[in-house]
């Protein structure tokens, strides 16, 4: 369960995690240019401790289909459709352990 106490670190863990995934994947697999796009994490519903620190960072946005939503989360310069998914799947797996309905999204562009 995440508390006010603890919301900040949940980020910066997920934000890590995100992050090596994302490292990972490209150390391994390469860049593929033909694969450009974008990736994200929603957390439905959108209240509690954790999105209200975000909202305190400036950590995502309103999703269109409702939730929260934050894009690119391994913060990559990189347009590697997979890659971005590797790091928001990731990010989505950290928020899942602490009972947070985190659900991933890509797409092409």
């Amino acid at each position: 369960m995440i508390t006010s106490m603890n919301a900040a670190q949940v980020i910066t863990k997920a934000n890590a995690a995100a992050h090596d995934a994302t490292d990972t994947y490209l150390r391994e697999t390469g860049e593929h240019p033909f694969n450009c796009g974008f990736a994200w994490v929603t957390i439905k519903p959108a209240r509690g401790a954790l999105v209200k620190e975000m909202k305190r960072q400036g950590i995502g946005r309103k999703g269109p289909h409702g939730g929260w939503q934050v894009w690119n989360p391994s913060k990559s310069y990189t347009q590697d459709c997979s890659a971005m998914a590797a790091g928001a799947g990731a990010y989505a797996d950290v928020l899942s352990e602490y009972g947070i309905n985190a659900i991933t999204g890509s797409r092409l562009d």
